[in-house]
């Protein structure tokens, strides 16, 4: 079954004695990793009579005994067992299914993936079957970082700073989870000692290197036409370390997806057939950007485009060039 985010607390805390194993996906593998963290501490109840069995999911599928001699085995170091199956991806194994299905409470598995698409069988699998569960970590929105930012303020019992740090605050830490959690205690120990710190010192200490590179979101800006945040996105790459380079590249990527698309539905093709061939297909959540580009650029466009990106790529390999000129050079291109 699928758990809802407003019920997802719940679950971790107590529900999750409902089912018999979980899958944590999503693009935020912090927040995978910490929620795993949270089942594990919750499911054992720091009791000594809980043994952790680790595992890839390519270990157990060029294997599947592995899984269940575990699952059926006794421990010598405890009457139970809390299973975690990493990297998982691609459709769910029938013997996996049928493992599941005779396993008891006294077990619990932890499946942990990164993005998966609805399609997904394994993801179908977990979102459908009533005595399993799925949860999304997708990387938390502005006012999710804010909420935390200030319930943080408020349990240490420090003044919520002017609304300008805050902001710029929000502004500056959204990416991994664990990455917005290091650099929030940081900031709670600044706020220890000065209370009233002021927005330059806070901008000579937020780490931006700890933003997660998402190059979807830069693409969806460039994409619509929105120069502003497009522009904040891509200098949040370059001060991260992303180089140019890297940067031309997944874009020249993305127009050739487009490209392959367009030219499908030229043929005669439906969008969503075309969409259809794309491997890996586009995930969901950037379904909209993608369609909005295949209104946006023919056939022809999107050639011109390509080619310019590689003629701005080879510039780059052979001099240095100022990071300013080269975004400018992208949306002229866009």
């Amino acid at each position: 079954m699928k758990i809802l985010p407003n019920n997802i607390s719940k679950f971790l805390s107590g529900d999750f004695k409902n089912s018999k194993a979980v899958l944590l996906f999503g693009p935020d593998t912090g927040l995978v990793a910490t929620r795993a963290a949270q089942l594990q501490s919750n499911i054992s109840n720091n009791s000594d009579n809980y043994c952790h069995v680790h595992f890839e999911y390519d270990q157990i599928l060029k294997n599947i005994s592995l899984l269940h001699l575990e699952i059926n085995s006794i421990s010598m170091f405890g009457d139970q067992k809390i299973i975690t199956i990493s990297n998982v991806e691609g459709s769910m194994h029938k013997d996996i299914t049928n493992i599941l299905s005779t396993i008891d409470h006294n077990n619990f598995i932890i499946f942990k993936s990164g993005d998966l698409p609805p399609s997904s069988g394994i993801r179908k699998f977990f979102d459908t079957n009533p005595e399993v569960a799925s949860i999304a970590c997708y990387h938390l929105e502005s006012a999710e970082i804010r909420s935390l930012l200030i319930k943080t303020l408020n349990c240490n019992e420090l003044k919520v700073p002017h609304p300008s740090v805050i902001d710029y605050i929000i502004e500056n830490i959204k990416g991994d989870y664990l990455s917005i959690i290091s650099e929030i205690e940081k900031l709670m120990v600044l706020f220890q000692q000065d209370e009233d710190i002021a927005l330059d010192k806070i901008k000579s200490i937020i780490n931006k290197n700890s933003y997660a590179v998402d190059y979807n979101v830069l693409i969806g800006y460039m994409i619509v036409g929105n120069r502003s945040k497009a522009e904040t996105e891509f200098e949040k790459m370059i001060s991260a370390g992303t180089s140019v380079v890297t940067i031309a590249r997944t874009i020249a990527s993305y127009i050739v997806k487009l490209l392959k698309v367009q030219t499908l539905i030229s043929q005669g093709k439906s969008e969503a057939f075309a969409m259809s061939t794309l491997k890996p297909p586009i995930f969901f959540k950037h379904e909209v950007d993608f369609k909005a580009g295949l209104k946006r650029y023919s056939t022809g466009k999107l050639l011109t485009i390509l080619e310019l990106i590689t003629d701005l790529e080879i510039k780059c390999k052979r001099s240095s060039v100022d990071s300013r000129m080269l975004y400018d050079e992208f949306m002229t291109l866009l």
